[in-house]
């Protein structure tokens, strides 16, 4: 009777143990996870809507891609331009990933670019905007029209360099 009643509060303590744990795990991973931040925004406007909004949109190559803290910065060649100031070669930031809003670029590619100045001083991009590779950009480039050749050069203190 005596092992009986040993066996039975083993039984009770294990069950006990069992219980706590599966409560304490979840509090544990979430207390020590980080803050994770998903990007979420509305789709983009029409072509026009957006240049509006934009405060420079071109197209041009990227010729350079460096991460910096948080950001990328990336180098463009510029071909055309339908809005701002924009150089001939000319930087651009955006977020080092797509869950905190970043575009991802690739060196080589052509991009229609949508821009805006927002926490620094560079222009910087984001999936929010209608920024996407010239080659999917008909509807974009019909609507915009032909635009302007850019002529110049970029100063170091506009690209962002260091």
């Amino acid at each position: 009777m005596r092992i009986q009643q040993l066996a039975n509060h083993f039984v009770k303590q294990i069950f006990k143990l069992t219980i706590a744990s599966s409560l304490l795990i979840p509090l544990v991973v979430t207390a020590n996870s980080k803050e994770a931040c998903a990007c979420s925004c509305l789709p983009p406007g029409p072509p026009k809507s957006e240049l509006d909004r934009s405060e420079a949109v071109f197209a041009g190559k990227v010729m350079r891609i460096r991460r910096k803290n948080s950001e990328v910065r990336v180098k463009f060649k510029v071909m055309t331009s339908w809005k701002g100031e924009v150089n001939k070669k000319q930087v651009i930031t955006t977020q080092i990933n797509s869950a905190a809003c970043g575009y991802s670029f690739e060196r080589g590619q052509q991009y229609l670019v949508y821009a805006s100045k927002f926490d620094n001083k560079l222009l910087s991009t984001n999936i929010c905007s209608r920024t996407k590779l010239l080659a999917n950009a008909e509807e974009d480039l019909s609507e915009l029209g032909e635009g302007s050749p850019v002529k110049g050069k970029l100063r170091k203190t506009e690209t962002g360099d260091d």
